[in-house]
This record gives C-alpha cells, structure tokens and sequence, in this order.
C-alpha cells in the first residue's frame, strides 16, 4: 500500500511534513478481526488467517512509507535551511564590504574637501570620519580646533610682519638731549618710556 493509497482523498502532490503528520492524525488503521481463525467445525480458516496476514503486512508498509517520507521531508526541509542560512551569511558579507568600501570613498572625499579649506592633514582626517559617521559632535570640535589654529597662525604672520625697532632691544642712554630726543621715531620713544620713564617726561617736556 503506497502512501496515496492509505490517504486517499486526502492525498496531494507535493505535500509537506506538516500536511502528511496531519492527514496521518485523521486516519484509523484497519484491526484484524479478533474472531479466531478457525472454520465452524474448529478446524483452521486458512482464508481468515491469509487476510489478516495481508492486512498487518499492508498497514506495516504504509506506515513504514509514511515514516520515510516524514524523514524525507525533513532532510529537504532541513537542506534549504542550510542553504537558506548560506545564502544570507554570503549576501550578508557582500553587503557589509559593499557599505565598507562606500564608506572609505565618501571619508577620501570629505578629507579631500577638508584639505582644500586649509585643513590640516589629521584635522582633515577626524573631520571626514565624522561626517561619514555623523558624529556632529566630532565634527563641531574639529571644526573649532582648525579655526584656533588658524587665528593662532594669523596672528604668528602678523607679528612676524610688523617691524622692529631700531637699535633692537638697546637702552636709550640717559644723557639723551632734547634735540635727540625729537629725533627719535615712535618705537624709541616707545622704548625710552618703558625703560626710564622719568626721562621721557623730562625730555617730553611735561
């Protein structure tokens, strides 16, 4: 007895596990007949014995095709979800080297940008991580220390610009007349009052 045998009308092509354990559930095997198997005189029924016989043998095969098939299903089952697991791990990875490389490209592009506004180079690093990841706040703290940098590099060429007295750092001497005294520029009178401001007064006139 095949197994569409013993389902019958519940039978289809294509069933799964779940379906054929619940068309199983549904179905009452045949019991041999319990009256003995002997003729009306007591002698044996061999024809009795012969369809019991038959009936044991043909619901032990359509219980052993229906274990068999359960196992089937459940070695196919268990194959696509292997392969279904592989299939997600594989696409999985392709995608997170795919978001990796994007990433790279969008950091060499923003470093690239930030070098161009006079970025240094690891300010313009740390800058371009945190746009790429978002990190407002990173980016906000970058963004200050280049612009210190730049207000302290500004004034650095300011200084470096502005010229320096005459004379340099040498004291005005203290016999300094009048007329001499007219005839120094700003920074040494500048000068004069910062190192004997008594005599600057005296020669100021004051």
């Amino acid at each position: 007895m095949t197994l569409a045998e013993l389902l019958k009308d519940n039978y289809k092509e294509g069933m799964s596990l779940e379906d054929v354990t619940k068309a199983l559930e549904g179905i009452e095997f045949p019991k041999a007949d319990p009256a003995p198997a002997t003729g009306a005189g007591g002698e044996p029924n061999p024809m009795q014995s012969y369809e019991t016989e038959k009936l044991k043998a043909a619901v032990s095969k359509a219980n052993a095709e229906a274990a068999k098939l359960k196992r089937e299903l459940q070695a196919r089952m268990s194959e696509e979800e292997r392969r279904e697991a592989e299939r997600k791990a594989k696409e999985d990875e392709v995608n997170e080297k795919l978001a990796e490389l994007q990433r790279a490209k969008i950091v060499s592009d923003t470093k690239a940008q930030y070098l161009a506004l006079g970025y240094e180079a690891s300010l313009a690093d740390r800058a371009a991580e945190a746009a790429a990841d978002n990190d407002h706040g990173t980016l906000f703290l970058v963004q200050k220390q280049h612009q210190d940098a730049l207000v302290k590099k500004i004034r650095a060429e300011i200084l470096k610009s502005t010229p320096k007295p005459n004379g340099g750092s040498q004291a005005v001497p203290k016999d300094l007349t009048r007329e001499q005294f007219a005839n120094l520029s700003y920074m040494e009178r500048l000068n004069l009052f910062n190192e004997n401001p008594e005599l600057y007064k005296e020669l100021q006139g004051e």
